[in-house]
């Protein structure tokens, strides 16, 4: 059987009082089975989710009706646990759990018919989260899922597909950036 040892510090000169709400009914406590402090509502702490910002500092050509990554850049935003993989324009969170991953594509070209953001997982894509069809020289498209990732090897990328004519760039508007985030919503 376990027991609970209550331990003072030599050193203090407080009073530590643990009091009861006023309740009727039976209520359990239960501590974890780790070491560490006991965290209350005028503690302060550093969050442990992970979160990251990142943008494109330099525009990217693209081939017309070709998908393609897009290449945001790694010094760029932030990631609160360093996974992004700037060689490789991905994010492999070392966290298990669910993911919103969101992105903001900024297109330049002549005319567009169509323009699509895909997300892909581990190098296959894993849904279309925007389609934008209209005219002009300059388009945004943005969108964004939910994605469970095993928190070790499943990655996430954003590829983009522009149906038109012209030069085709991802383009970096300081007002208007091409962005990706993401922040887990959920560990499993």
């Amino acid at each position: 059987m376990s027991q609970v040892k209550i331990s003072g510090n030599a050193s203090g000169t407080g009073v530590l009082t643990i009091a009861a709400p006023n309740t009727n009914t039976d209520r359990t406590l239960s501590l974890p089975d780790n070491t560490g402090d006991i965290l209350t509502t005028a503690s302060t702490t550093t969050s442990k989710v992970p979160l990251f910002w990142k943008k494109n500092s330099s525009t990217q050509t693209i081939t017309y009706g070709v998908f393609t990554k897009v290449q945001f850049d790694g010094t760029s935003g932030f990631d609160t646990g360093s996974y992004w993989d700037a060689t490789n324009h991905r994010y492999t969170p070392q966290v298990a759990g669910y993911y919103k991953i969101e992105a903001k594509i900024r297109m330049t070209y002549s005319t567009m018919s169509q323009h699509n953001i895909q997300v892909y997982k581990n190098g296959a894509k894993l849904h279309q989260i925007a389609l934008v069809r209209g005219q002009g020289s300059a388009h945004e498209a943005n969108g964004s899922l939910i994605v469970q990732l095993n928190g070790s090897t499943d990655y996430v990328e954003i590829f983009t597909m522009l149906i038109g004519s012209g030069t085709i760039q991802v383009d970096v508007a300081a007002d208007t950036p091409t962005y990706v985030q993401g922040y887990l919503i959920a560990p499993t």
